[in-house]
């Protein structure tokens, strides 16, 4: 466990079993509604919430857990568990939410806002609309056809 994290290494077990049953459980329910719809549940989001998905990967000073790279992605791994819709709303909310307020915002917008993704309070979407990146902000390549 990383030293500098904010729960303890039993706490972090506990809490990938937890995320692991929410998304074979609970997430699984819902996705049967989400396939008639087509729209996520206000019980999806409070799960989230109370079961800390908008909380895991912030940094301490944002009310996150200062985990590392490697626990993040264990957590990601158990709700990936669950419907694709669901793990993709998930991993965005977890990390390029509040990423890009956190290195581009000012002190005084990210003092008032940072602090509320970890309940989802505050929720960002953005958009790629450039030549080289279309919908994929790291791609930069160009697929040649071989003959």
């Amino acid at each position: 466990m990383n030293p500098n994290a904010k729960i303890t290494d039993e706490q972090f077990e506990a809490y990938l079993k937890q995320i692991r049953e929410l998304a074979e459980g609970p997430f699984k329910e819902i996705q049967k509604e989400v396939e008639v719809t087509n729209t996520f549940p206000e019980e999806f989001y409070e799960l989230a919430k109370k079961n800390d998905l908008y909380r895991f990967y912030l940094p301490s000073e944002y009310g996150g857990w200062d985990l590392d790279e490697l626990e993040i992605l264990r957590v990601q791994e158990e709700f990936s568990r669950g419907p694709g819709g669901m793990r993709m709303h998930l991993h965005h909310a977890a990390d390029m939410n509040w990423r890009i307020l956190d290195d581009y915002g000012t002190d005084e917008v990210k003092a008032e806002l940072m602090d509320k993704f970890q309940d989802k309070t505050v929720y960002c979407n953005f958009a790629i609309t450039e030549q080289t990146g279309g919908t994929g902000a790291f791609v930069h390549t160009t697929a040649i056809k071989n003959a």
